[in-house]
């Protein structure tokens, strides 16, 4: 009897012990999960150059913060992920120390979640779902491309966390620690700043509709939140201020669509309705105030997501599901605990056993699931977004230790020179997307890098461009075919007068380049302009016209041959690709052709269709290769007109923009831009990432390395560096 006395309690203090250690069990047990979490994904990305090219803009932003702006254009974001990362790259190197706080960042997000699941779940099941959310694949994602969408995540859910704390219980410490996260949201990224405000609007209405003696009661209180909120936030008023001067007008006049992704969003909820409504019942049970959060930030995202918003808002319904899955997981959770908890009077014990299993299979499998495809994800993710390698980071040290620190560079494409502007410290024009560029400063300097990587001279309408390489030669460009396609001019075809060729009486041939006298103008007004190459020998007369009118999409290109009679028979013109066509049709009867070409861009591609019009001459071949069309005409007068129209069809080209007349080696001296009195040097990547950019056509290059005024300085793997020869810009 007195043994058995004892076993019980020994039974008892056995179970108190375990009582008192459980909480910290589970702590350990998350902690150490999340520690694993930390090393896999720091093994992953750590022997990686960067995290994605944006690394390069944040590592900016703290150097701008500190004193170091080599454009002299200030803060152009909110500063406070300078903070931070200033302490991380001082002690670990820039690149270095921007990944692990990427990554240490990626870990912690899940404190706020923590404390939201905690409200209505017990600590275990609370751990389990922070850990599927530590590895929900779409934050693995954005690990890879740009992390400082986490930084508004995490301190927007400790705002919400603090608020509903609020709601609960009005303290002075709560409604400081609301206030105050709410402003470091205000000063760590303008985009979740834009997506948290319509969210608190929304779940103030909805508490208002649902929970009105709650929120009434503590109205003061919110109140007082929303003033000191604001109040912590007047410090980041002058940059927000200064953001908006800076903002660029509207490219133009679209509007709210549906987005092309939409469908599968709305199907998955379509099809999981019945489980998310009883999940926010069995939430309303629990804590209705959690169960509207829960909602509102569930619908509010949608909403965005199944829109495609206009400029300044384009990022943010692209980025808006990010904010669904906290609401995701908890309601999931809430799922996991009926499962868990589920009990029947009759047949007790079988329907819980069954049910808990059910429960702890599904634990595993998302837990599995969710750990393999963040994995797959981080690893994605390095392949889409990667961009630095060692050619790439050895040129950031060879620009800062080889150029004047007030040297000015052109840059294609625009990962590079946010590289060169945060690691070189050089000022910096980079082309880039200029219908997504959120300041009218980085589209009038992406115009200019454009144009000074595109030829010597040229006329542009917004639609098309028509550059030249006269008076040099060496490279093709009498003249080049541009199509303005994802914000940018891309050369597709190009005309070079050292290839084509004149052929005269006695069998022999004359190079109209080589061969000849040119004389060069440009004439017209805003409406049309023609740009004339006119080529004189002892006997011959040919003139090329190229035309460009206001708003169209068609280029005209005339060839015009006076010669003495039977003194010309025939005429070979090639025309190169600027990108390798997908497909080339050349109609039976050889007066059309149409090419498809698809660059290396998200934006699609372009389709070419040129017509041919002849007068006073034959032609007697069209025939296309990888590199080139080439065009054979007889020629049958002493007078002949051969015309070609180009016409191209790409998304996006319906601009009704003027014609604009640019000269390259004026915009070199004088860019007319502030903040960059000159262009003295080019740094070109021949072959980035595609998924980041094109490739340079082949003709660029020749060009690059032809023109007199461009000196190469430095030529490692794609990587190509010019100086400007200002001696020789006549």
């Amino acid at each position: 009897m007195l043994e058995h006395m004892s076993g019980r309690c020994q039974n008892r203090r056995l179970a108190s012990v375990v009582g008192r250690l459980s909480p910290h069990l589970t702590w350990l047990v998350l902690a150490m999960s999340l520690t694993l979490v930390f090393a896999i994904r720091c093994w992953s990305l750590l022997p990686h150059y960067d995290m994605g090219c944006d690394m390069a803009n944040y590592i900016g932003t703290a150097k701008i913060l500190f004193g170091q702006d080599p454009t002299g254009f200030g803060l152009d974001r909110p500063p406070l992920i300078a903070l931070p990362l200033r302490v991380f790259t001082l002690i670990l190197g820039d690149l270095t120390g921007a990944k692990l706080l990427g990554i240490l960042l990626s870990v912690i997000l899940t404190l706020p979640f923590y404390l939201l699941a905690r409200r209505i779940h017990p600590r275990w099941l609370a751990s389990v779902l922070t850990l599927l959310f530590v590895l929900t694949p779409a934050y693995s994602d954005m690990l890879t491309w740009g992390y400082l969408t986490m930084f508004g995540l995490f301190f927007g859910l400790l705002t919400l966390h603090c608020f509903l704390r609020v709601l609960d219980k009005p303290s002075s410490l709560n409604i400081l620690l609301t206030g105050l996260f709410a402003s470091l949201v205000v000063g760590f990224h303008q985009l979740s700043l834009a997506f948290f405000i319509p969210f608190f609007f929304l779940l103030t209405i909805a508490l208002f509709a649902l929970d009105r003696q709650t929120l009434l009661k503590n109205c003061k209180a919110v109140l007082a939140t929303i003033a000191v909120s604001v109040v912590f936030s007047l410090p980041y008023l002058p940059v927000y201020l200064r953001m908006l001067e800076m903002q660029a007008p509207a490219t133009s006049t679209s509007t709210i669509s549906l987005a092309p992704s939409f469908l599968p969003w709305l199907l998955g909820v379509l099809a999981l309705l019945p489980l998310i409504v009883a999940a926010l019942r069995w939430t309303w049970v629990r804590d209705r105030r959690i169960a509207i959060t829960a909602g509102v930030l569930l619908v509010y995202p949608l909403i965005l997501t199944l829109f495609v918003f206009p400029p300044p808002f384009l990022e943010l319904s692209r980025r808006a599901h990010y904010f669904m899955y906290p609401a995701i997981w908890i309601l999931a959770g809430e799922v996991l605990s009926h499962l868990w908890s589920q009990q029947n009077a009759a047949d007790r014990n079988l329907r819980r056993f069954f049910s808990r299993a059910s429960a702890a299979i599904l634990i595993i499998v998302l837990l599995s699931g969710s750990l393999a495809l963040s994995q797959l994800k981080l690893n994605q993710g390095q392949e889409a977004f990667g961009y630095l390698d060692e050619t790439r980071w050895e040129t950031m040290a060879w620009i800062k230790s080889n150029t004047p620190s007030a040297a000015s560079f052109a840059v294609y494409p625009e990962p590079l020179g946010w590289w060169i502007r945060a690691e070189a410290e050089r000022n910096t024009a980079c082309v880039t997307n200029r219908d997504t560029a959120p300041y009218t400063f980085l589209r009038e300097r992406s115009l200019l890098a454009e144009r000074i990587l595109s030829r010597n001279q040229g006329i542009e309408n917004g639609n098309l461009r028509l550059a030249t390489t006269y008076p040099y030669g060496g490279a093709p460009g009498q003249p080049v075919l541009g199509v303005y396609l994802a914000g940018w001019y891309h050369d597709i075809l190009a005309f070079d007068d050292s290839s084509i060729l004149l052929s005269v009486a006695g069998g022999g041939t004359a190079n109209l380049a080589r061969d000849s006298q040119k004389e060069f103008s440009i004439i017209g007004d805003p409406e049309s302009m023609t740009m004339t190459t006119r080529y004189l020998t002892e006997r011959e007369e040919v003139h090329q016209t190229a035309t460009l009118e206001r708003g169209s999409r068609t280029a005209v290109i005339t060839f015009t041959i006076r010669a003495d009679a039977g003194s010309v028979t025939r005429l070979d013109i090639p025309v190169s690709f600027g990108f390798q066509p997908k497909s080339v049709f050349i109609s039976p009867d050889q007066t059309s052709v149409e090419l498809i070409q698809a660059l290396e861009l998200e934006a699609g591609r372009v389709v070419t269709r040129i017509i041919l019009s002849i007068d006073g001459a034959a032609l007697t071949r069209a025939t296309a290769d990888d590199a080139n069309l080439r065009f054979s005409f007889d020629i049958q007068s002493h007078f002949a007109v051969i015309t070609f129209a180009f016409e191209a069809t790409a998304p996006g080209l319906d601009c009704r923009k003027a014609v604009a007349r640019y000269n390259v080696p004026e915009a070199l001296r004088n860019p007319s831009l502030e903040h960059l009195s000159s262009v003295s040097y080019l740094a070109v990547d021949l072959s980035p990432n595609p998924n980041l950019a094109s490739a340079v056509p082949k003709g660029t290059l020749q060009w690059l390395n032809a023109c007199p005024y461009y000196r190469l300085i430095r030529s490692d793997g794609d990587i190509r560096v010019y100086e400007v020869d200002t001696s020789a810009l006549a």
